[in-house]
């Protein structure tokens, strides 16, 4: 079995369906609680996406800003369309009664610390960037993993940022976004294995099933 989920037909689980919590979800959960960055990757159809949007649903619940974006979504004919659509998707999560206009990944960081410096009451903030290998196709792609690699805990230079967090999810490796030796990799966070389900999390769907359709 390769999912975490029982559904009649394909794409996330809804709050309503089947969901059988595995061991990344507890390990995500706790990664972001720690304001950590956490990277989800793994094979399609594995059930990434749908733990990003329970986890984002449990953290909405906890007074927690979470914004997610699927990275397939953005169709654009150039790159500036790509960036100008993923403002648009931020911020309708977060402004949404005054949308940003992203030119460039640099407007991405500038804006999310303009979110939280006027955060009142304080709340963290979470981006959600669901199937990352399709920044791939961006001529400033390393540049725009390097701005969120940027964004890790600065609270020097940016103390906003201590209340921020970032879940990457994909089948390729941040690492191999940022192929310039001469830039340090994106190696902050950690990644989490998302496995099939084992023995105990088997019987639980089971038992679940049983207890609708019996």
């Amino acid at each position: 079995m390769t999912v975490a989920v029982f559904k009649f037909s394909g794409g996330p689980v809804q709050a309503s369906e089947i969901y059988i919590e595995r061991r990344a979800d507890h390990e995500v959960l706790r990664q972001v609680r720690a304001l950590d960055y956490a990277h989800v990757i793994a094979p399609r159809q594995m059930g990434k996406t749908s733990l990003l949007q329970r986890l984002s649903r449990q953290l909405t619940t906890w007074g927690w800003r979470c914004v997610y974006v699927d990275l397939s979504e953005l169709k654009a004919t150039d790159e500036a369309a790509w960036y100008y659509i993923l403002g648009q998707r931020v911020g309708d999560q977060l402004t949404p009664e005054q949308l940003p206009t992203f030119t460039g990944p640099n407007d991405l960081k500038t804006y999310l610390v303009s979110v939280l410096v006027h955060n009142q009451p304080v709340y963290p903030i979470i981006l959600l960037l669901d199937e990352i290998g399709n920044a791939q196709k961006l001529a400033s792609c390393e540049q725009f993993f390097l701005t969120l690699r940027s964004m890790y805990r600065q609270p020097a230079d940016y103390p906003v940022l201590k209340d921020f967090s970032l879940v990457l999810a994909g089948t390729v490796d941040p690492d191999s976004l940022v192929k310039d030796t001469s830039n340090s990799p994106f190696n902050y966070g950690e990644r989490v294995p998302l496995y099939d389900f084992n023995v105990a999390e088997t019987r639980q769907l089971t038992a679940s099933l049983n207890n609708i359709y019996s």
